[in-house]
């Protein structure tokens, strides 16, 4: 079953045998797995209070912490397919995530055509367009050497397309598939592949 669709539910109620049954449950789900980070941060309890020292001998103030929700700790996430062969590279919050996109994965490629090398971080933020990227895996698939990379504001396209009119198309189809939100950058070399 795809990705999206087991988070989904497909649209449709409560799917027999998953985890997940339905949007409404889906969206709980995700907040309140965005929400525990936040949740064990505050839980944390305060640093004892520095004994009272000469101010020219106190040591400064340490950096604030970054957000638990920050991405910028975290590998964006990659998706190279190359020579019929693909590459997964990034950050996801669950070890449950990082499992689901290996089978994708695989159910496209062949599981002996899938490098997973996937990093599970808590503190990294699900892209909204992590539940189809089984659909851009099939889109990265035929043709020559191609790349996406980035997370939830941002889409580098790199690699060799055989014309500009096909440059042009996967654009066009990258910026429909991500959406106004999302930044596409274009990086994608005209020629022929290897070169």
């Amino acid at each position: 079953m795809a990705f999206g669709k087991m988070l989904f539910g497909a649209g449709v109620g409560v799917q027999t045998g998953r985890a997940f049954a339905g949007p409404r449950r889906l969206v709980g789900l995700l907040a309140l797995c965005a929400m525990l980070p936040v949740l064990s941060a505050c839980s944390r309890s305060a640093e004892p209070a520095a004994t009272s020292a000469p101010a020219a001998q106190s040591a400064p103030a340490p950096a604030p912490a970054a957000s638990p929700l920050s991405v910028t700790s975290v590998e964006p996430l990659t998706l190279t397919a190359e020579g019929g062969r693909l590459t997964m590279k990034g950050t996801v919050a669950t070890e449950i995530v990082k499992s689901q996109l290996a089978q994708e994965a695989a159910a496209i490629y062949g599981a002996d055509k899938v490098v997973n090398q996937l990093n599970v971080d808590p503190a990294a933020v699900a892209p909204a367009w992590l539940p189809q990227a089984n659909t851009l895996m099939v889109w990265l698939k035929p043709g020559a050497p191609l790349s996406v990379s980035g997370d939830a504001s941002y889409i580098t396209l790199s690699g060799t397309v055989p014309s500009t009119a096909e440059q042009i198309e996967r654009v066009r189809w990258a910026s429909e598939f991500f959406g106004s939100s999302v930044s596409v950058n274009n990086d994608l070399k005209v020629g022929a592949a290897g070169k």
